[in-house]
């Protein structure tokens, strides 16, 4: 998907199933500036690692799966954190929504072809989706 033709939905998300391997792969699609910075700083460390973002929300959050040999392989949740951009919750397993809105996680994180079931995570120990 081009940055021309993504389009944020009514939650301020847009999905976008981008797969990065290089800096330079980060403009091709449609992120805050202050994504699209913190990845870049991220691909341009000397190691092998693969990145994609599932989702990104216009106030600076997405929503990504790392591989390689930087950190290992990992689901996150990244987002405004001290003056920056950072890593707000990680997770094996589905978090605690509680973890998400302490975290300040905007709901309406969309599915995407490549992250089906959407972000999902335990309210009350019941499933449910972000």
């Amino acid at each position: 998907m081009r940055a021309a033709t993504a389009v944020p939905d009514a939650a301020g998300w847009t999905s976008l199933d981008a797969k990065l391997v290089s800096a330079s792969d980060v403009g091709q699609f449609a992120l805050p500036a202050s994504a699209a910075d913190y990845l870049r700083d991220r691909l341009d460390a000397p190691c092998d690692l693969r990145i994609t973002v599932f989702a990104a929300h216009s106030d600076g959050y997405f929503v990504s799966d790392e591989s390689g040999t930087c950190d290992g392989a990992q689901l996150a949740v990244y987002g405004p954190n001290s003056g920056g951009i950072g890593e707000l919750v990680s997770f094996a397993s589905v978090p605690d929504c509680a973890e998400l809105r302490r975290a300040g996680v905007p709901a309406g994180v969309p599915a995407t072809k490549l992250f089906p079931d959407g972000l999902a995570c335990l309210e009350q120990g019941a499933l449910q989706k972000y």
